[in-house]
């Protein structure tokens, strides 16, 4: 069974680890998406860490991913300290939902949010898993991108 541990811990925007940071900002510049980094109404680290199992496995893969929600942006990078991925949606554009609602979960019990609908730079609609911890830091992210998103429709 592929297990992360997840661990979310609130945290200020200059707080988030320096290489998603940096990453965020290069996707906010790219996308010109206002003054996002400087009104986040929360943002949030989650480190997920895996012990490889297996005949060819070796060690510990540890995973590190951040998000924010501001008044109208989900933004959130994940990967590894180098080349992380960034993906942002407008809020109105995304439904989510907690992973541990939908039918994979029994196949593969994980914690976090997927993330349905039109992203910032595609057309298409596409989905996105987004780890976070069972900690109330993440419940707390989970109820509020929930409340933001609701807020958001027209």
């Amino acid at each position: 069974m592929n297990k992360y541990n997840r661990f979310s811990r609130e945290c200020a925007f200059s707080d988030l680890n320096p290489g998603l940071a940096t990453a965020i900002r290069k996707h906010i510049e790219l996308y010109k998406l206002d003054d996002t980094e400087s009104s986040p109404l929360i943002c949030l680290e989650t480190t997920s860490t895996h012990q490889k199992t297996g005949l060819f496995a070796n060690g510990t893969e540890t995973i590190i991913t951040g998000v924010m929600i501001t008044a109208n942006m989900l933004i959130w990078t994940t990967g590894k300290e180098r080349n992380p991925i960034v993906m942002s949606a407008l809020l109105r554009n995304i439904d989510a939902q907690d992973f541990e609602n939908t039918a994979m979960y029994k196949v593969k019990p994980d914690s976090g949010m997927n993330i349905t609908g039109r992203y910032t730079d595609v057309t298409k609609q596409g989905r996105s898993f987004i780890g976070l911890g069972s900690d109330p830091d993440g419940e707390k992210f989970r109820q509020m991108l929930q409340l933001s998103i609701q807020k958001a429709l027209p």
